[in-house]
């Protein structure tokens, strides 16, 4: 991540600024009739949509209790143009003052204000989002956006407000906040690996050697789950990216790619684990379970695209990690074991 530039005082004192912005920009609403609260998606859940709306009714967004607002802000989903843009700021306030001592709450906002990504991959815009914003002026949105911005310069969760940003608040791209995130995403692929530890060259050579041509396919042969956003998420982020130059946070911030890509999306980004592995270099488990664990798709299935260089490196990678799992971790040598038995070396064998 860049390096923050707080506000002077720092992050309290933004996140003071922000609260007068929003009371400035929102407060003068008027306040929208009860049968005016809520869109289509409420008719998804008639009985909860039922009870927000009650509890909303008449109701100003100042008024509404923080502890209240933290027991029904998934609720929000279900609010119409005119709710969203009334009620929003009361969840952005409530996130904001109490962030010193619950910047959990301040985080769960992040992830509100991220789109649908199951709608963006298979509809192509999250019509929902889309027309909840449709009341907003340009400086509402850029509120939002600076709020969004907050949270990736101070939050828990940098990576989920940079979402956001990118995916569900960049109606207007000239804002800074739009272009900051964005090149932070960039700077997250197209990173540059270093030299590894001259006892670690041999195999980060031959994965790098056994996968250097490999092409990443196409964002409609990557999702492999249409349950749920998140497999359609893992997917948009990891679209049109060289393995080579994803750097290790970014693996981090998708690991459950290895859960729930194709089988063509697997092996092409397999290697970027692997390597970042070996290395060191993840903050997140590696691809050791992915790699001799069955689960839903089987071993046989899952890698059959991998060439036979390729599966040579993969060997290469789990006898590393057997080697390194050996003094402390018997379950984990007892499953690189077994699946080299049953399936790594009788597939090379094969081939």
């Amino acid at each position: 991540m860049p390096a923050a530039i707080p506000a002077e005082g720092g992050a309290l004192a933004h996140a003071q600024a922000l609260r007068e912005r929003i009371v400035q920009g929102f407060a003068a609403l008027p306040v929208p009739a009860e049968d005016a609260l809520l869109n289509t998606l409420a008719a998804t859940d008639p009985a909860g949509s039922r009870r927000l709306q009650s509890a909303l009714a008449g109701r100003h967004w100042q008024s509404l209790p923080r502890e209240w607002l933290k027991a029904n802000w998934s609720s929000w989903c279900y609010l119409s143009a005119a709710g969203y843009r009334f009620y929003l700021p009361a969840l952005l306030d409530a996130a904001l003052a109490g962030f010193k001592g619950d910047a959990a709450f301040a985080d769960t906002m992040a992830y509100l204000l991220n789109p649908s990504y199951w709608r963006l991959l298979n509809e192509g815009q999250d019509s929902v989002l889309a027309q909840q914003q449709s009341l907003f002026d340009a400086s509402q949105y850029e509120t939002v956006v600076l709020f969004l911005d907050f949270m990736f310069r101070h939050g828990g969760r940098p990576a989920r407000a940079n979402m956001a940003l990118r995916h569900g608040w960049r109606h207007y791209l000239a804002l800074p906040a739009i272009g900051t995130a964005v090149r932070w995403q960039r700077e997250q692929v197209n990173w540059a690996c270093p030299a590894p530890e001259p006892d670690l060259q041999p195999l980060v050579r031959q994965i790098e050697t056994a996968f250097a041509h490999a092409t990443c396919p196409p964002l409609s042969a990557l999702c492999g789950s249409s349950a749920g956003d998140e497999p359609a998420e893992l997917a948009i982020e990891l679209s049109g990216l060289a393995w080579q130059t994803i750097a290790p946070s970014w693996l981090d911030q998708n690991s459950a790619a290895l859960s729930f890509l194709t089988a063509r999306g697997l092996c092409h980004f397999l290697p970027a684990f692997m390597r970042g592995d070996a290395m060191g270099l993840l903050q997140t488990d590696g691809p050791l379970f992915h790699l001799t664990h069955s689960g839903v798709i089987p071993l046989e299935e899952r890698f059959e695209c991998l060439s036979v260089a390729q599966c040579n490196a993969t060997i290469a990678y789990l006898e590393f990690a057997r080697a390194r799992e050996a003094d402390f971790n018997d379950l984990a040598t007892e499953s690189i074991d077994e699946a080299m038995e049953r399936y790594w070396r009788p597939r090379l064998a094969l081939t």
